[in-house]
Order: C-alpha cells, then sequence, then structure tokens
C-alpha cells in the first residue's frame, strides 16, 4: 500500500482514515503522481459526554468539530437510529422519562469529502422522588432554605415577625408533578402581612422572590420572581387585612391580582388557629382545601392548569415562599407531606358484578335512598350499600380502593375483638366513636380533589395507615357489619361506599351528618359514586323551559342514564329550566335545604316524548340572594317556611332553598312572591307538628321576588 494521506472517504458504509496513492481519482499524470484534495473531512476535537439527569429533565449532548472544509453536516443518533431534525452541533432531548435510561447518542459529522462518526455517550435517567414525607415535621436534611427561612424546632418557619422579609424552602430534589396529593398544616400568628405560598417551580431549589405582598414569590423590587412556576397562595393583605388564595404564575405578583376572599366560608387566616391545606393536581386541574382544625369551618376552590407545560417538564421543585413588607407576620408550616400519583379510573370497591344490601323500606339501599323506617326515620341515605353479587353480602368479602389515592383517615372499633385482617393487633389505629354509625373506616384522598369512604368494615388490612398512597385495586380491608363501637352488628354485612368533596367522616360541609342527610346529599358535598365510575359528556344548552308531557312522574336521576341513583321526580305538566344535555336527557335545577342540586331527566324513551319544550314559559333565576340561600315559603309571604325534618338533631330547623344562579318556571307571581314548582319532596309547614312528615310535600313553592330576576 501506497502512504496515507489525511483525508477520508466512505467506501460500502466503511469509513476508511487514508487513500492509497495508487487508487487516487482524478490525479494528473496517471496513478503514480502526488495525491493533492481540495477539501478535508471532518474530525471530533471534542467528543459528546455522559449526561445524567433525574426523570422530566432534559439531557444536551454537545460535539466540537476540529477541522473539515466547510459546510458540515450533523446527523445524532439514538439507539443507532437517526434523530429527525436533531442537525446541529448540540442536541437537546425532550423530557426524559424512565424508558430513557441506558439510552445511547452519538452523531455523525459529515462535509463533502467523507464523514466520522462520534463516540457514543450515555444518557441515565434516575426516577424523579414520588414521596416527601414531614409528616411528624420538619428537619432540615433534604431541604434547601433561603433567605430568612429556618428550621425551628418542628417547623419551617419562612418568616419570623420581621419586616421586608423574603424567603423560601425547597425541597432539594425534582419530584414528579404530573399528577400527585399533598397536605401540610400551617399556623400563622401575630398574622399582619403578608402571607405566603406553596411552589412548584424548575428555576432552582434556591430559588426566591421578593418580599411584601410578593410572597417571596413574585416580582418585586430586587426580584424578577420565580420563573416557570405554579404557585398557590395564602394572603393575609391586599392592600388592607385579607384572606385570600388564589393561583398566580411564572413569577407574576400576587399583591397585583389579588385572590378570592375565603372569609364567607368561615376561613379567617388571621385567626391563629392550626390549618391544613390539602392540594391536589390530576393533570388538569389544581384544587386546594383549606380547613381550620379548630372551627373545622373549610374553603374549597380549583384552576385549570398543565403544570408541565408552565413549569417545563414533569418533574420540578416543590417548596413554600414567604414575605412580609412594613406589616409583619410569623409564617410556620408544621408538617408536609407529597405523593405522586397516577390518575386512574373508579371502580366498585368490591368484586364485580355488584348488588346491593337492602334499605330499611325495601329495594336496594342505594345513593340518596329516602326512607321513613328505622334507622333512615325520614332521611336520605349518602352512600351506596354495596356487595359482590357472587358469594354475596358476607363478612369477609375483600375491599379495594377504588382508585388511586393517599389513605386520610384509618379508623377502628373500640371493640374487644377487633383486629387488623391478619389478625394482628390494631393498636395504634384511632379509634372510631362509639357514637359512629359507620364502625371501622376508611377515606382515600385522590388525586382529582374528591374522597372515597369505606364504612363497616369487619377489619383493616395489614398497611393500610394514613399517609400512605393505595393503587387503584389495592385491598384495604374485609367487607363487615361494624358500628356504633362494635365488631359485629346485626344488620346484613355490606360496604358503605360514598364519594364526597371533603375528607371526613361525616358530610363534607359540617353539619354533623353521618350516612344521612335531611335533604338529598349533592347539597351536602356529596356524590352518586356512579358519575365518576361511569363518567358522562354534556353539552350546554341555552336555558329552555321543558314540560313534563308523559302521563306518569318522571325520575330525576343524578347522571343521563336509568342506571344512575334517582333523587326525586317530577309530576306530568310540571315545568322546569333545563340548561344542559347529554343525549336525550335534560339536566335542571331543584331546591335543596343545604346548598344548590341537579338532575337529569329523561326527554325522549323510544318514540314516547317524556318532555317537551315550552318556549312561552317565563323562566326566574335567584339572583344576589345570600350564600346562605333564598328561603322557600308555603305561599305568598315571608312565612311560614318550608322545613324538612332532621332525624339527626330531632328538630325541623332545615328551611327549604333555592340557590343563586338555580333557574326555575314561574307559575304566579303575588305580593312580591314568585310561585314555582317543586319536585317530590317531604318538606313541610314550619308551621306544622315538628316531626317525620307522614306524607310527601308541596308540589309548589314561593320565594321572594326581589331574588328571582
Amino acid at each position: 500500500m501506497a502512504r496515507k494521506t489525511g483525508a477520508q472517504f466512505k467506501v460500502g458504509g466503511l469509513l476508511v482514515a487514508g487513500i492509497c496513492a495508487g487508487i487516487c481519482v482524478g490525479c494528473a499524470g496517471g496513478t503514480s503522481g502526488s495525491h493533492v484534495d481540495s477539501t478535508a473531512a471532518p474530525s471530533i476535537a471534542a467528543q459528546p459526554a455522559n449526561q445524567t439527569v433525574t426523570v422530566g429533565q432534559s439531557a444536551t449532548f454537545s460535539v466540537l468539530v476540529a477541522s473539515g472544509t466547510p459546510p458540515v453536516s450533523y446527523q445524532w443518533q439514538k439507539n443507532r437510529t437517526d434523530i429527525s431534525g436533531a442537525n446541529a452541533a448540540s442536541y437537546t432531548t425532550p423530557a426524559t422519562t424512565s424508558t430513557d435510561n441506558g439510552s445511547a447518542f452519538d452523531v455523525i459529522v459529515s462535509n463533502s469529502a467523507g464523514s466520522v462518526t462520534s463516540n457514543t455517550a450515555m444518557l441515565g435517567v434516575n426516577s424523579t422522588n414520588s414521596e416527601i414525607n414531614f409528616g411528624n415535621g420538619f428537619t432540615s436534611s433534604g431541604l434547601t432554605l433561603n433567605g430568612g427561612a429556618v428550621i425551628t424546632g418542628t417547623r419551617l418557619r419562612l418568616t419570623d415577625g420581621g419586616t421586608g422579609e423574603a424567603s423560601s424552602g425547597f425541597f432539594n430534589t425534582l419530584v414528579n408533578v404530573k399528577s400527585f396529593i399533598t397536605d401540610f398544616d400551617f399556623q400563622v400568628t401575630d398574622a399582619n402581612a403578608d402571607g405566603f405560598a406553596f411552589v412548584i417551580q424548575r428555576d432552582s431549589p434556591t430559588a426566591v422572590g421578593a418580599g411584601g405582598e410578593s410572597l417571596g414569590y413574585g416580582a418585586g423590587p430586587g426580584s424578577p420572581g420565580i420563573p416557570n412556576s405554579v404557585a398557590i397562595g395564602f394572603q393575609l393583605y391586599t392592600g388592607s387585612e385579607a384572606s385570600r388564595t388564589g393561583i398566580w404564575t411564572n413569577g407574576a405578583s400576587p399583591g397585583a391580582t389579588p385572590g378570592t376572599d375565603v372569609t364567607p366560608s368561615g376561613v379567617n387566616l388571621h385567626s391563629g388557629d392550626m390549618m391544613n391545606a390539602h392540594v391536589t393536581y390530576d393533570g388538569t386541574t389544581l384544587a386546594w382545601i383549606i380547613t381550620d382544625r379548630v372551627t373545622r369551618a373549610s374553603f374549597g376552590i380549583g384552576f385549570p392548569v398543565d403544570i408541565p407545560s408552565l413549569v417545563g417538564g414533569g418533574a420540578a421543585y416543590v417548596g413554600f415562599t414567604g414575605g412580609t413588607g412594613s406589616l409583619t407576620a410569623t409564617q410556620d408550616i408544621v408538617n408536609w407531606t407529597y405523593s405522586a400519583v397516577v390518575v386512574a379510573p373508579f371502580t366498585w370497591p368490591v368484586d364485580t358484578p355488584v348488588s346491593y344490601a337492602s334499605s330499611p323500606c325495601g329495594g336496594a339501599n342505594d345513593y340518596s335512598t329516602y326512607c321513613s323506617n328505622d334507622p333512615i326515620f325520614g332521611q336520605y341515605h349518602t352512600g351506596i350499600d354495596v356487595c359482590p353479587q357472587s358469594p354475596g353480602c358476607a363478612v369477609g368479602n375483600p375491599v379495594f380502593a377504588s382508585s388511586t389515592g393517599v389513605i386520610e383517615v384509618a379508623m377502628v372499633v373500640s371493640d374487644s375483638t377487633e383486629t387488623l385482617c391478619d389478625g394482628s393487633s390494631d393498636s395504634g389505629y384511632q379509634v372510631n366513636s362509639n357514637g359512629s354509625n359507620l364502625g371501622n373506616i376508611i377515606v382515600i384522598a385522590h388525586p382529582n380533589g374528591k374522597f372515597t369512604l369505606y364504612g363497616h368494615l369487619d377489619c383493616i388490612w395489614p398497611g393500610i395507615v394514613p399517609g400512605v398512597a393505595v393503587d387503584a385495586g389495592a385491598r384495604i380491608g374485609n367487607m363487615g357489619h361494624s358500628a356504633f363501637g362494635q365488631r359485629l352488628r346485626s344488620f346484613t354485612p355490606h360496604t358503605h361506599f360514598e364519594m364526597k368533596d371533603r375528607g371526613v367522616l361525616g358530610d363534607p360541609t359540617n353539619r354533623g351528618y353521618s350516612g344521612y342527610t335531611t335533604d338529598v346529599p349533592d347539597g351536602y358535598g356529596y356524590h352518586d359514586a356512579r358519575t365518576y365510575l361511569h363518567p358522562f359528556t354534556t353539552a350546554t344548552l341555552a336555558p329552555t323551559v321543558v314540560k313534563v308531557s308523559a302521563s306518569t312522574p318522571q325520575v330525576i336521576r343524578t347522571g343521563p342514564e336509568a342506571s344512575f341513583a334517582p333523587l326525586s321526580s317530577i309530576a306530568p305538566s310540571q315545568e322546569y329550566v333545563a340548561t344542559a344535555t347529554s343525549g336525550a336527557w335534560y339536566k335542571i335545577d331543584v331546591p335543596n335545604v343545604n346548598g344548590p342540586v341537579s338532575g337529569w331527566v329523561e326527554g325522549t324513551s323510544g318514540t314516547q316524548k317524556l318532555l317537551t319544550v315550552d318556549s312561552n314559559a317565563t323562566q326566574i333565576q335567584v339572583t344576589g340572594a345570600s350564600s346562605a340561600g333564598l328561603d322557600v315559603e308555603l305561599g305568598a309571604g315571608s312565612s311560614p317556611d318550608l322545613v324538612s325534618w332532621d332525624q339527626t338533631f330531632s328538630n325541623c330547623v332545615q328551611v327549604a332553598k333555592i340557590w343563586n344562579g338555580q333557574r326555575f318556571v314561574t307559575i304566579a307571581n303575588q305580593n312580591g312572591f314568585d310561585e314555582f314548582y317543586l319536585p317530590l319532596n317531604y318538606y313541610f309547614s314550619s308551621g306544622s307538628t315538628c316531626a317525620e312528615p307522614a306524607a310527601a310535600g308541596p308540589s309548589t313553592g314561593w320565594a321572594s321576588s326581589s331574588f328571582l330576576k
């Protein structure tokens, strides 16, 4: 072979580092003369380096070309496969996933004279933290504290009562933020200003914004705010004393756009009470509930948000910021847990197909079942008493988590025979009151912001304790008939299954009810679980009056199919205002003593018209009434009210109401009052004897025209 030159070329796909003089192409005077090239193939001076990132982060690979005649082109490869569009000297991956771990990257550098392939660089992808557990209080381990933030005792103190403070404390490892549940207790003392925030961000664990009304998060003097972020703020001051909460993004100052006032709910951030924040994200909606642990008042709100898009990936730093200005406060985060929870569909908590335990009045003891017999006595059932069809309603049947979530409550009865399901001691579990009708009980928090409750269990499965994340279908206990402090009661074993808005044993609106409510339970923050097991789509409808044209009463259901639970019924010739449709079903509003309720009525069955549109009817909408609702009266005057029998408290103080935004059809107007139709109910005159009603209530009611537009 003749000597090599510095040129390179490919033969049959092989890179040849040198050219034999005897095969010189285009050389003057034959093959034996000297070889002269007008171009030089590229060579690499700096090879791509191995990269290690955390799930959700991106990795960047680069190459440095030492020589080569321009123009030079690049083609990056992943696992020896060309990456579309990766044609520059560096390549940045999309946000990584765990499946990217161990991937190999290289680049082919080419020009008209030849090409060279770089060394292979490996990508390592570490899992994000899926859990943060400061449930028993804080230590400095795992946290980055900035500004004046300190650990005092077992608390994270964001501001200490000084003026002009801006501080933050972040978990110093990226966590998965695609869907999650997080809880923290907080206490604000000497609460004048300004507030604090729970923050999700991709900037740095050392990030901190401006103080004052920017809450250590947003932009202000000396700080552009925290970029690539989402914050839930708790505001003490917005130009004057306030108790507000809201959402801000990308370092926007909370002071510029104050959040929502929480005081109508009874929550006062200035009270000095210990409070809890329960925050959930299901990939679509960021929602949170603030609960005063002393008064039990609570406030909930949520906003649609795409957190991974805002922060730049599926992993981020999470933590807290705080700020003060000329007015001050001592702001402590008392404890904190965080769990990344994958969103999963809801299913029945027992083996399917399912059956139902019987109501004391016959038929299934379903959601919203009204019964006048023991133990319901004229109230409405808040859950579904569910069993597997095989082997039926029996002690020991497995009970499963309906969906992914975190155990919020796990309580046992005081019965001396009570154990966990493997026979081991239940020592250490919180004991449910002997006055509770739900017995052994589990409550699970879900990333969609809802809670499921499982009552009357025979026992709790080992390892099912508060704070533990569970998968959909995980076994959490055995079916039983525990209640009132006893493991074995005489009623048919079943699982009392609830879907609700708060992680409490009783009603989510804190009225003191458990298992039964004085009116349809939707008004108390309960839901027919089927609406989550079998979700449906709806279409908004311009308010339209529909009239019952069928000759028989039509059932109002929790959803637009006959499989959903009945709430009530509407009589022939009655008229209501529909505001949405789903297939042939119409959504209408109904009264309730505790909160706004709506339900679904079928408009057409086969060829039969059950409801017809009445374009001549006059609609009315509740507007400007108090947050406590607008009282429904028996006649055209301010009394007597229509009321409900309250078996739980043995009184008749619960007044039937209609609620701001609800629509009805006026059928008469007299003395400044409008008359409208009522669905089947058990209301009665407050002037009557206070006792469980013996028959259904009136078919119409009246309300002040001052609040009906």
